[in-house]
């Protein structure tokens, strides 16, 4: 999941749109929300 993250990171930065920049960051909000709950998960059937 980090790599693809990090491929969402060098799209913004070599993005021309403006409107991209925006998507992307609520994509890796979502995405970050989503790896906090699978950790959590994780811990919890250990």
């Amino acid at each position: 999941m980090g790599i693809g993250i990090s491929n969402y990171g060098a799209a913004i930065a070599v993005s021309l749109r403006k409107g991209l920049g925006l998507y992307y960051a609520r994509l890796l909000a979502k995405l970050g929300r989503y790896a906090e709950g699978l950790g959590e998960l994780m811990v919890k059937n250990k």
